[in-house]
């Protein structure tokens, strides 16, 4: 087991499974931002933890080289009274996720051992 397979909880299981699900239907293989967290069940429109859950998730995985983000699409905003609603960072500005080559044969490797 590698390094990065120790940190990945269930959590982090579940959005590799659920990008692989819905993201082999599309075909650039990616799912829009909004679309992922409402297949996990979470709520990424309206709450405001929901949305910092699925950024740590995702970017904990991209930085295991299992999960890229590509703009587009409607990013996560930070409204504010004072000013126009901005991006919260670029990091967070993902329109969009995909599994990379090796988040694939993650889950190739997991269905074939289940």
């Amino acid at each position: 087991m590698t390094q990065h397979e120790e940190k990945i909880g269930e959590r982090h299981r579940l959005l590799l499974r659920t990008l692989h699900r819905v993201g082999r239907h599309s075909s650039l293989e990616q799912v829009y931002v909004h679309r992922l967290g409402q297949e996990m069940g979470l709520n990424t429109v309206g709450l405001e933890d929901d949305r910092a859950e699925l950024v740590k998730l995702a970017r904990e995985l991209e930085e295991a080289g299992y999960v890229r983000g590509s703009a587009g699409g409607y990013a996560f905003y930070k409204e504010s009274k004072r000013e126009p609603a901005q991006p919260e960072n670029m990091k967070d500005a993902y329109g969009y996720y995909a599994l990379t080559d090796e988040g694939k044969r993650n889950i190739q490797e997991e269905e074939n051992q289940g």
